[in-house]
């Protein structure tokens, strides 16, 4: 199971924060990812427990525990949730089947801003963007 645990001193050390742990919930098998900033003057830190009864012991041990002045705020991380049928683990994205025919030229083809088919390199030489280009170790020279 894997817990943030929010409202760490910006002053706490890793091997301090891990002998908190080892010291007021009486764990030792426990995974810490690095320590972070939250952009609200405090630190927070990712840990791995072993299952959803360890992650309730470290919580109930230090949600609410005063460590330098902040009561500290154990949240366990939500598990993500693919949807059904979207994502094949051993082969990737599953291909859409909307009907649509997977071969031919127009398919995948970049569009201008009509909606009419167009090369990329047809539609960038037309747009305001282009560069000249004489040669690679040549200067380049914007359109006049």
């Amino acid at each position: 199971m894997m817990l943030t645990i929010h409202g760490l001193p910006l002053k706490i050390k890793y091997h301090e924060l891990k002998n908190l742990i080892k010291e007021q919930c009486n764990m030792t098998d426990f995974i810490l990812d690095n320590l972070i900033g939250d952009g609200m003057g405090f630190k927070k830190v990712r840990i791995g427990v072993a299952d959803e009864a360890e992650g309730a012991h470290l919580s109930k041990c230090l949600n609410g525990f005063r460590l330098g002045g902040n009561a500290l705020r154990v949240m366990p991380i939500a598990k993500m949730v693919q949807p059904q049928g979207s994502f094949d683990q051993h082969r990737g994205p599953m291909p859409r089947n909307d009907g649509a025919p997977i071969s031919g030229n127009f398919v995948n083809q970049p569009r201008d801003w009509n909606g009419k088919s167009a090369s990329f390199m047809e539609y960038w030489s037309k747009s305001k963007h282009s560069v000249e280009v004489k040669s690679a170790t040549s200067e380049y020279h914007a359109p006049k």
